[in-house]
């Protein structure tokens, strides 16, 4: 896949906030999003990769050679459909040191890792809050578990390349979508991405 877009991967723990502030993101900069648990809800609504729904419904990861195949895809439908916006926010994304390593194989090594951290009762408190599907306390406590069994891994790699800039969301004042843009704007390399 030939690509012109830059990506931003961005990562949390499960009902952290991730989706709300790409969504604002939007609006304010020349950035396009895509959710990965969008998509993978759209796989099982139609039913096309069976293999995956059996994982999806068990709460397990998909591995890279079944999901990258679904990623490129729309993405490239979302190179083609707003070529002004170069920049992608691949929200929950990648849940797995594996998942990353295929992504940067295939297609590029993003320029930016958001890593949201979020207290642990603050993200059930939303999740149980926002009442969709199957999401309930012990659906909330297998994500979670499953975050943090793989996050340290994906945090380690990007970290020690300097990709990854820490948003704390957990608080009152800092749960603040404005402020969350305002601290944005103070990094550097978020800013050069929109920089010629």
């Amino acid at each position: 896949m030939s690509s012109n877009l830059l990506f931003i991967f961005v990562l949390g723990p499960p009902a952290a906030g991730k989706g709300t502030l790409c969504s604002r993101l939007i609006g304010k900069y020349a950035v396009q999003h895509m959710s990965v648990g969008d998509v993978l809800r759209k796989v099982v609504v139609n039913n096309n990769h069976p293999s995956i729904n059996q994982k999806l419904e068990k709460q397990e990861l998909i591995n890279p050679e079944e999901l990258l195949p679904i990623l490129k895809d729309k993405l490239s439908e979302a190179d083609l459909k707003d070529p002004e916006r170069r920049v992608m926010l691949i929200d929950g994304f990648p849940r797995s040191k594996a998942q990353g390593e295929a992504f940067e194989a295939e297609l590029a090594v993003p320029r930016l890792v958001l890593l949201f951290r979020c207290d642990k009762e603050v993200a059930r408190k939303r999740s149980l809050d926002r009442k969709r599907g199957k999401d309930d306390n012990a659906m909330f406590e297998k994500r979670y578990h499953e975050y943090k069994m793989e996050s340290e891994a994906i945090e380690s790699t990007y970290g020690k390349r300097g990709l990854v800039f820490e948003v704390q969301v957990d608080t009152e004042i800092l749960e603040s979508r404005d402020n969350r843009q305002y601290i944005l704007a103070q990094v550097q390399r978020w800013n050069g991405l929109f920089i010629g």
